[in-house]
């Protein structure tokens, strides 16, 4: 492991972000590697001395016989280049050419593997088994079958509705359970209502959660979509938007308690005066082989200024499990579960102009909720914190997990690019897309000023389950 590291140290990429990109969370997917100057060609060291001749080893016994093979073709395979080459019997070579094109090369009738080099240069084979062991069935998800970059055809399950118990079974016709991997994604928090520019904050976005290689005995499964948190209600002048509900898997033959969960976000704050954001959500994640037992928080709400600069804190998101921390138990490993949540952004006052207060963005999945400007004479809510593309079930990409911007005098920056509901501005103070996009996970936008509609309404959350089968 230290070698490997090492090397992606030179080449300006962590082990954990190469693991990252190859799991389908990552900001920038198909960006190339940074990759600096050629240093000067060290000079050629000393020849060492020829080691001892070791003695020969002794004849083994003879094997059985093995059965007649089909008959072979007289020719060989040769793919020509000047890349990777294998050598097999009878001579058959496979060279990976200049282009890096995929190469299929026949096992026997129902096997073959894909082998290829990466974009960090690591060669790579994908066996495909035509036998597929794995059977997954279900009435209540969306099945898709797509090939991801490095070239691995995955079936995917995606559960999407709330407000019931949606049910699969999983078999492994050979084996007592199968390795699968699976993204959570809890809902969102609501938007808040103030009526002062300024006195609502952004929402956090639910708990964005992977598991790798997770092992689910064979049996019967049941999972919940978290419902988005409603956005505040008129009834109130200022109101806190509504927390987001968890998305959760559970063993229904086994336990009640869920195998894993994915909590939902913190809401938007509301008020005439300074105050904090809502912390995330706490949940407990264990996760095999090593057992180790793990607290997360999804993400938080941001935080309202108020007149004299008088900054109103952010809320906190305080343990989730990075990737490059999620290596070390398992020795190198791909890590069972990671997570993603951050804080909420700061509220405060103009600089310029004690009149004006402005709010702190809500967490996302990619980042925190930024703070709310001051440099001008109204200032401006922060925007919310950046959410992921991720290509768990399709390679054109899915939003989730964006928080929604703060509210403030100024136009703040959409967080529409994550899912998130658009928050108000003084000259906009009740958006018409308000709401975060459904199964997103993101926040819903929080509004202003003297008006009977509610705000934002929270993303809902997401369940999805695959496997490979290529």
């Amino acid at each position: 492991m230290a070698n490997i590291n090492k090397f992606y140290e030179d080449t300006f990429i962590s082990y954990g972000d190469y693991l990252a990109e190859i799991n389908c969370c990552a900001p920038n997917r198909f960006t190339i590697m940074k990759i600096g100057p050629t240093g000067p060609t060290g000079s050629i060291g000393a020849t060492g001395a020829w080691g001892y001749t070791g003695e020969n080893g002794s004849v083994g016994y003879a094997g059985c016989t093995g059965p007649t093979g089909e008959q072979g073709s007289s020719n060989p395979v040769v793919y020509s280049g000047n890349g990777i080459n294998m050598t097999g019997k009878y001579n058959t070579i496979c060279n990976l050419t200049d282009d890096y094109a995929t190469k299929k090369i026949i096992v026997n009738p129902t096997t073959s593997f894909n082998w290829f080099i990466n974009k960090y240069g690591r060669s790579h084979t994908s066996l495909h088994q035509r036998e597929n062991r794995i059977v997954i069935e279900t009435s209540d998800a969306v099945e898709t079958i797509f090939e991801d970059n490095e070239h691995v055809t995955y079936k995917t399950f995606s559960f999407n509705e709330t407000g019931r118990d949606l049910h699969f079974t999983i078999n492994n016709t050979t084996e007592k359970g199968s390795f699968v991997n699976m993204c959570l994604v809890g809902a969102g928090g609501g938007g808040a209502r103030g009526v002062r520019a300024g006195s609502a904050s952004g929402a956090g976005a639910g708990t964005l959660v992977f598991a790798n290689d997770y092992y689910l005995l064979n049996g019967s499964y049941v999972v919940n979509i978290g419902s988005g948190g409603r956005g505040a209600m008129s009834n109130t002048n200022y109101a806190h938007g509504g927390k987001g509900f968890a998305t959760t898997l559970s063993n229904i033959e086994t336990s009640t308690v869920p195998i894993i969960c994915a909590k939902g976000g913190a809401g938007g704050v509301a008020n005439l005066q300074y105050s904090m954001g809502t912390d995330g959500f706490i949940q407990t994640i264990t996760y095999e082989p090593s057992d180790e037992v793990n607290i997360v928080t999804s993400s938080a709400s941001g935080g309202i200024g108020t007149e004299n600069e008088i900054n109103g804190t952010g809320g906190k998101s305080l343990y989730n499990i990075p990737f490059e921390k999620a290596i070390n138990p398992h020795l190198g490993k791909t890590p069972i579960i990671w997570t993603y949540g951050n804080n909420g952004g700061s509220g405060n006052s103009s600089q310029i102009n004690n009149t004006y207060i402005s709010s702190g963005g809500g967490g996302g999945a990619q980042s925190p909720g930024n703070d709310s400007t001051n440099t001008t004479y109204e200032g401006e809510g922060g925007h919310g914190g950046k959410g992921y593309n991720i290509y768990f079930d399709n390679m054109d990409g899915r939003v989730v997990c964006g928080g929604s911007s703060g509210t403030g005098y100024n136009s703040t920056p959409s967080a529409e690019l994550y899912g998130a509901g658009t928050s108000g501005t003084y000259f906009d103070p009740n958006p018409s897309h308000k709401n975060a996009i459904e199964n997103s996970g993101s926040g819903g936008g929080s509004i202003n000023g003297i008006t009977d509609e509610p705000a934002g309404n929270g993303g809902s959350g997401l369940y999805m389950i695959r496997f490979p089968i290529h």
